[in-house]
């Protein structure tokens, strides 16, 4: 008979430290089957961000310039009393400017251009004709009324405009005959502009070159260049003349009739001035 007192085998202590850790998983993973699930913390959200949407700027109106009117002597008037204000009020503007022609010629640098007569025996309006006006430009005659459209350009001697064209009441010129046309052997008289002073005067110069000279004297305010021409002498505004000679800027005249008592002994002497101040009327 087997012998039944046989000593029994020991487990292993590996072997039972092993099922313990089984045994321990086993429980920690019915225990986590139980726990209440924890909550997941909400992430912060980022705002969207907001177009400023502008609204699409409308194209600006394109406003037709108006063209300022005025006459030629009272442009005239505002540079002589105040440069500075008239250059704010119309240099750089487009002007409509009314006068009578004074000259028509060529400027030294080419182009042409005609002045407007003023009541100042010096300063005119020079309005710079654009190349397109030179065959309109050779109708004019002195003393006719017109009107022209220009960009003031301020005063540089004379009341300049530039880029000028000419127009009548919106329309072109136009090309009526006139009577104010003087021949050689008629008689007329010494005006400054549309002023009825007789007191303003007009000077003029034995010669056509000391007619120049005065007129240069009479530009630059220098009184003592004017006497210092020995065949200058100067009359009162309307004076009774008879034309000589001409040329296209000069007329030489002859006094046949004074207007001021201190003017008589100038009666049959003659002289050359601008042609701008010889008319029939």
């Amino acid at each position: 008979m087997p012998d039944t007192n046989e000593p029994k085998k020991k487990t292993s202590p590996l072997l039972i430290g092993c099922l313990g850790l089984v045994a321990i998983f086993i429980l920690l993973a019915i225990s986590g089957s139980f726990l209440p699930e924890t909550p997941k913390t909400a992430q912060p959200t980022t705002p969207a961000k907001v177009v400023d949407q502008k609204p699409a700027e409308q194209p600006t109106p394109k406003v037709e310039e108006q063209a300022i009117k005025i006459t030629s002597n009272k442009l005239m008037e505002a540079y002589e009393t105040n440069e500075i204000a008239a250059d704010n009020q119309y240099k750089g503007k487009l002007l409509q400017v009314t006068g009578k022609v004074g000259t028509i010629s060529k400027g030294i640098f080419g182009g042409s251009y005609l002045t407007l007569k003023t009541s100042d025996i010096i300063t005119t309006v020079q309005c710079m004709l654009n190349d397109d006006q030179t065959e309109k430009a050779t109708t004019l005659v002195p003393d006719q009324s017109i009107e022209v459209q220009g960009r003031g350009d301020g005063k540089m001697g004379n009341v300049v405009l530039k880029e000028c064209w000419i127009i009548d009441n919106g329309t072109e010129a136009k090309q009526e005959p006139t009577n104010t046309t003087m021949n050689i052997g008629d008689e007329g008289y010494l005006k400054i502009g549309d002023t009825t002073d007789t007191e303003q005067m007009l000077c003029l110069g034995g010669t056509k070159e000391e007619a120049e000279d005065v007129y240069k004297a009479i530009r630059a305010k220098d009184v003592i260049g004017i006497v210092e021409q020995p065949g200058a002498f100067c009359v009162g505004n309307g004076t009774r003349v008879k034309l000589l000679e001409r040329t296209l800027l000069w007329a030489r005249v002859r006094i046949i009739e004074e207007v001021r008592e201190l003017d008589k002994n100038q009666v049959t002497k003659s002289g050359w001035l601008p042609r701008e101040f010889v008319t029939t009327e």
